[in-house]
């Protein structure tokens, strides 16, 4: 009798030490205290560690939710996750604070770290460091260090720096640092350093360097640097340096240094300029190249061929050295 009342006694004392959910998309055991404790199955709310093979409908867990499937999002509108998220295949949560670690990660929000042999994405904002074996970045905002070994970047603005081996950037405003095998650049404004193996630059303004195998540029104005194999320039003003292997101009004027074996072309120039070939309307400083071309000169042209369209006579056309003040 004293035997089966002391078993009694120990089997009500650890009871408490085990909880469970039964409801039809949440059937979970707890060793532990209700929600606390380590969790087999799809637990809604978990405090410590939780094993699970699909999450559906999971609300929030604190500490660490390893799973094997990939879970279907529609089903996970809400989950937030503090703590660590480990997908064998991939691991879903709305709301992510802290890190994780997988074949793949995909969420709405994004605080933290993520690495993953296929990538990452969120669809809102990522902050934090990524890393993807193919791709990671986020659809929304981005702000912190992401390296995908195809791409890198984020859908609306980034601040920070993205590595992708083909393509790195944002699809709207940038400031920091953007590096991809093929393009590196941003939709609109970039302020920073863009490295594209093929083409850098941006949209609309930028402020800082940008470095192009083939082309660099942006498409309005420049204030900077632009480097590109074969051509340099904006689609409206530069002020800085503009260095291309066939040509360098702008669309509406040039305020600094150029240097092209080939051609310098732009309606309005102000500064130096050297190249094989200087085409500009009006020109203010130092021109040198082959054939100096101006309607309108206000400094000196040193070349083979140097023509000033505002002086008069046989002083248009002048070899070696022409000049108007």
């Amino acid at each position: 009798m004293k035997r089966i009342n002391l078993l009694l006694i120990a089997i009500l004392s650890v009871a408490p030490l085990f909880g469970q959910e039964n409801d039809y998309e949440h059937k979970s055991i707890t060793l532990g205290y209700s929600n606390t404790g380590i969790t087999v199955g799809n637990s809604a709310r978990t405090n410590g560690i939780r094993f699970n093979i699909r999450d559906r409908y999971v609300e929030k867990i604190n500490g660490i939710n390893v799973t094997l499937w990939y879970p279907n999002e529609d089903e996970n509108p809400d989950a937030f996750i503090n703590g660590l998220a480990i997908g064998l295949i991939q691991s879903h949560a709305a709301t992510l604070n802290g890190v994780s670690v997988g074949t793949g990660f995909s969420g709405n929000k994004v605080n933290g770290f993520h690495i993953g042999i296929l990538g990452g994405a969120s669809g809102e904002s990522f902050n934090g460091i990524g890393i993807g074996g193919l791709g990671i970045g986020s659809g929304g905002s981005l702000s912190g260090l992401v390296v995908g070994g195809l791409g890198a970047g984020s859908g609306e603005n980034m601040t920070g720096i993205a590595l992708g081996g083909l393509g790195a950037g944002s699809g709207e405003n940038m400031t920091g640092i953007a590096i991809g095998g093929i393009g590196a650049g941003s939709g609109k404004n970039l302020t920073g350093v863009a490295i594209g193996g093929i083409g850098a630059g941006c949209g609309e303004d930028m402020r800082g360097l940008a470095v192009g195998l083939i082309a660099s540029g942006s498409g309005k104005n420049v204030s900077g640097i632009i480097v590109g194999g074969i051509a340099a320039g904006a689609g409206e003003d530069v002020r800085g340096v503009g260095i291309g292997g066939l040509a360098v101009g702008s669309g509406k004027s040039f305020t600094g240094i150029s240097l092209s074996p080939g051609m310098v072309k732009t309606p309005g120039y102000t500064g130096f300029a050297a190249a094989s070939y200087v085409n500009v309307d009006q020109f203010t400083g130092l021109s040198v190249a082959i054939f100096n071309n101006v309607k309108e000169l206000k400094g000196i042209q040193i070349g083979l061929i140097n023509y000033a369209g505002n002086n008069r006579g046989l002083l248009r056309v002048l070899p070696l050295v022409n000049a108007h003040f």
